[in-house]
């Protein structure tokens, strides 16, 4: 979901960064110490924006994300008659200087909250959502955010692999490049390294695959094998890995 990238799990010109909704983490405003819906639309936003400073290749612009999130989620707000200029949401954002990640999510609380409070009937999951998209949106154009479904694949692909790979991997240039291999698990055993192309999955091209077919060749029950085929640079010939599946 980029040419600076994120270095989580990336498709053919889409990246795919799934937000874990409950995480518990320290240091954050008190209300993301309750536990309603509130929290969890507030923990997914700040996750969002570490996911993208720690993971993102490049410095993004924590000004233009804090904007867009902004302006996203005011015009998808339902109620006409919510107060814009002089609030929390004033989207003129005037001598706005953002620093650093929590004075960003500071001021997006803000926001949400006055939203909640003088629009109680608004869905605020969906203007989260929203909100995520706008922040996603000032990357380049192949990052999209899309929420996940459940929460078994939520953790697995946040870890930024998929089950037994244990890879890292971007796509450049409609091919799926290694950033890093997970350290200890099987590829890393068997070599694998980061600036690995990978061409080839099971003796079928791995270029321009959709996600849905990256997904269904990469992952695999425990104990099972892949054969993943890598172009290394300054090596002329292929390398075959047979890669078997693990946690």
């Amino acid at each position: 979901m980029f040419y600076m990238h994120l270095k989580k799990i990336i498709y053919p010109n889409v990246l795919i960064l799934l937000i874990l909704a409950a995480l518990r983490f320290t240091g954050i405003d008190p209300v993301l110490q309750s536990g309603n819906d509130d929290t969890q639309n507030l923990t997914k936003y700040h996750q969002a924006q570490r996911s993208i400073v720690a993971n993102y290749f490049g410095e993004p612009d924590l000004n233009e994300m804090y904007k867009s999130s902004i302006l996203r989620m005011v015009k998808s707000v339902k109620d006409s008659t919510l107060k814009i200029d002089g609030t929390p949401v004033d989207t003129s954002f005037t001598n706005l200087k953002i620093s650093n990640i929590r004075e960003s999510f500071s001021n997006f609380e803000k926001a949400y909250l006055y939203i909640t409070n003088n629009s109680p009937d608004e869905n605020m999951k969906r203007l989260t959502e929203e909100a995520i998209r706008g922040m996603f949106s000032t990357l380049d154009p192949h990052s999209i955010y899309i929420e996940p479904e459940d929460n078994e694949q939520i953790q697995e692909n946040f870890a930024g692999k998929f089950q037994g790979i244990g890879v890292q991997f971007q796509i450049i240039e409609d091919t799926i490049t290694v950033i890093s291999a997970i350290s200890g698990g099987p590829s890393e055993q068997l070599g694998i390294r980061s600036g690995d192309r990978i061409i080839k999955i099971e003796n079928s091209t791995a270029v321009g695959f959709t996600n849905e077919m990256v997904v269904r060749r990469l992952r695999g029950e425990k104990g099972t094998k892949v054969k993943v085929t890598v172009k290394r640079p300054h090596v002329s010939e292929p390398i075959n890995f047979n890669i078997t599946r693990d946690d």
